[in-house]
């Protein structure tokens, strides 16, 4: 658990972790899943965080916005684009965070992508990328309703990232 730890570049366990391990049967083939969504995963960083961040925004699982908040800055996507994966699409402005938010919202709504944002989609990704795409959505709000429905509660090293995070936008 603690190598787990170690590859997203933290001191403290993620509290989610612990939390899905209380069912060991389900923990080793969720880690052994998820993980090749994400840190494995074969979408751009950048690209993978938005979505999550989009996911966990419709959700309004603060845990899980929080984790991939601190993730995303880490990596560098930048404050006014995590901003953007909280708007209403008509409200962000690059189109390609556009189409990928519109994707998400989609998803989340009537399980389908439409036919016009897949096509646009797929200019920029492979069928493979697309593919990943689609699971990592479903998979994160199937996470963010383990998170809402358990309490749990953000690690404080992350909510300090959230405060600062908030204290640059004001």
């Amino acid at each position: 658990m603690s190598l787990s730890s170690r590859a997203f570049g933290r001191a403290e366990l993620p509290r989610v972790f612990s939390l899905i391990h209380r069912n060991p049967r389900l923990f080793w083939g969720w880690l052994c899943f998820a993980s090749r969504l994400m840190p494995w995963g074969r979408l751009p960083a950048p690209v993978r965080e938005k979505i999550i961040l989009r996911v966990a925004w419709n959700c309004r699982s603060r845990y899980e916005w929080a984790q991939h908040l601190e993730i995303a800055l880490r990596i560098g996507v930048r404050d006014d684009e995590i901003v953007a994966t909280t708007l209403f699409e008509d409200s962000i402005e690059v189109e390609h965070d556009r189409l990928l938010m519109r994707a998400c919202d989609q998803l989340r709504q009537c399980k389908l992508i439409d036919e016009t944002t897949w096509e646009a989609l797929s200019r920029s990704y492979s069928d493979k990328e697309m593919i990943e795409l689609v699971m990592l959505t479903g998979h994160y709000e199937m996470i963010a309703g383990v998170l809402i429905n358990s309490g749990i509660e953000v690690e404080p090293a992350i909510e300090d990232v959230i405060q600062a995070f908030f204290r640059r936008l004001s």
